[in-house]
């Protein structure tokens, strides 16, 4: 397409405009379905237009507006999705009849008659699955959506009359078009998740309620920053520091994702355990003291948190067969926790000092013209054969999976393990894993007859991949 045709189509499309867009405080008068789809048939042929023309530009500013366009194009595109979001489901367009549905993707809509609904059970059992059916979208993905509208666009009563949204203040800033829509969305969803749930449809009226120092809501300050803030990452994380701060200081209790403790996380590999530990502030200046006491080697933590323990190497503890089967991460197999109590290592080493003694022997009989020197007795070849010199005085091992030296996280850990582990005075620093397993340290009783009433089995803790700290639980 050349710039005459290009010319043409804008032409084409400001005649469409002026068709539909109302003088200055007139009304906007209300589409039919063939105007609107020629609206968007003409609006997205001239873009495309715009794209195939501008790319092969050698003009550097050309490229700048076309990148500047595309931005605000993103924007508007964010913009009219949370609209066509908030009208969905203030619409039940899920309600639809099948036939009018696939009427509607094959023809523009006839709005001069009433939508046809489905009689009984509708297609779609919620407006998110209608629109992840529709724009071929995941679910989470429109159901998000909608709960954004709600909060931003508008939402509907009992009554189904059309109420304001949730967060006033972030909604004026969303439709401004200087402010990035995606931003305002991120604000939002992070002052969703600390507010009550929005139960205006069920008849209660719900309003933000995490207020700040000076009495405003959370909500008024976001917007503020959102408005002042150049940067869009810089404004998110001040909008996160006040919403803590809100928190830790008065308001609503927060919900479970916000309260402190030490949480499990899913078990993704059977060599470690992975735990989400969520402290108060004050709590939290502690655990940074204690990883910087572990980080310095001036101090005694620091000194004794500089080195794993036995217990770091995730080959260790009962039943542990290492990642891969058969396979030693140990130069010495003495040191090998996987080794069963009661048997001689000795065997193996004669085992592997006979088969390097063989492959020597091979070696030289291969030299010599001797066949039969290949593995099993079988061919005229031996695997020697295809290794440099000399290595038959070598030992092959694998990468090495527990390092002795610790990095400065786990001298955190190690440190804190350590003030665990000790908490009696009883167990030295990371003897308590010394011979497999949390059951024998001086906080897990691996004896079922010391634990007070099963209180231990009964936390779900102490018993997960131990198999020492046995006692069935009631």
């Amino acid at each position: 397409m050349n710039t005459t045709a290009l010319a043409q189509g804008l032409t084409s499309l400001h005649h469409v405009l002026a068709q539909v867009r109302p003088a200055p405080g007139a009304a906007l008068p209300e589409l039919s379905g063939t105007q609107l789809r020629d609206l968007r048939t003409s609006l997205l042929d001239t873009f495309a237009a715009l794209r195939e023309t501008l790319s092969d530009t050698t003009d550097p500013r050309l490229a700048l507006e076309l990148a500047t366009t595309a931005q605000q194009l993103g924007f508007e595109a964010t913009r009219m999705d949370l609209v066509a979001a908030e009208r969905t489901a203030a619409t039940a367009a899920h309600t639809l009849a099948q036939s009018e549905l696939d009427a509607l993707r094959e023809h523009p809509a006839d709005t001069t008659s009433t939508p046809v609904r489905a009689c009984g059970r509708a297609c779609y059992r919620d407006p998110e699955e209608l629109l992840a059916s529709w724009t071929r979208t995941p679910y989470w993905h429109t159901h998000r959506l909608i709960l954004d509208s709600m909060d931003l666009v508008g939402r509907k009563d009992f009554t189904g009359a059309r109420v304001a949204p949730r967060f006033e203040h972030l909604a004026a800033l969303l439709f401004e078009s200087g402010v990035d829509p995606t931003v305002v969305r991120q604000a939002s969803r992070k002052l969703a998740k600390v507010e009550p749930e929005d139960r205006t449809f069920e008849g209660t009226a719900t309003s933000p309620t995490l207020l700040h120092a000076d009495g405003r809501t959370v909500e008024e300050h976001a917007a503020q920053v959102l408005a002042e803030e150049f940067i869009p990452f810089a404004a998110v994380k001040k909008i996160a520091s006040l919403i803590l701060e809100a928190i830790n200081r008065s308001g609503p209790v927060p919900p479970a994702s916000l309260r402190r403790g030490v949480f499990p996380l899913p078990i993704r590999s059977p060599h470690f355990r992975e735990f989400l530990v969520r402290t108060s502030t004050a709590e939290g200046a502690w655990v940074d003291a204690l990883i910087a006491a572990a980080n310095k080697a001036s101090t005694r933590a620091g000194q004794a948190a500089r080195r794993n323990p036995a217990s770091a190497n995730p080959n260790r503890g009962p039943g542990s067969g290492g990642p891969v089967a058969g396979a030693s991460f140990f130069k010495d197999p003495a040191d090998n926790p996987n080794q069963p109590t009661g048997q001689d290592p000795q065997p193996q080493a004669d085992a592997a000092t006979e088969s390097e003694t063989t492959g020597t022997e091979a070696t030289s009989a291969g030299a010599t013209g001797v066949t039969g020197a290949g593995p099993e007795g079988e061919g005229g070849w031996s695997i020697q054969d295809l290794l440099p010199e000399g290595s038959e005085q070598l030992r092959w091992d694998d990468d090495e999976l527990f390092i002795p030296e610790a990095t400065p996280p786990e001298r955190a850990l190690n440190a804190l393990l350590e003030i665990l582990l000790d908490a009696t005075g009883e167990d030295p620093p990371g003897a308590a894993f010394g011979d497999g397993g949390p059951g024998q340290g001086s906080l897990f009783d691996s004896d079922p007859a010391n634990a007070d009433d099963g209180s231990a089995g009964k936390a779900g803790w102490a018993e997960d991949g131990d198999e020492c700290s046995a006692g069935d639980p009631d």
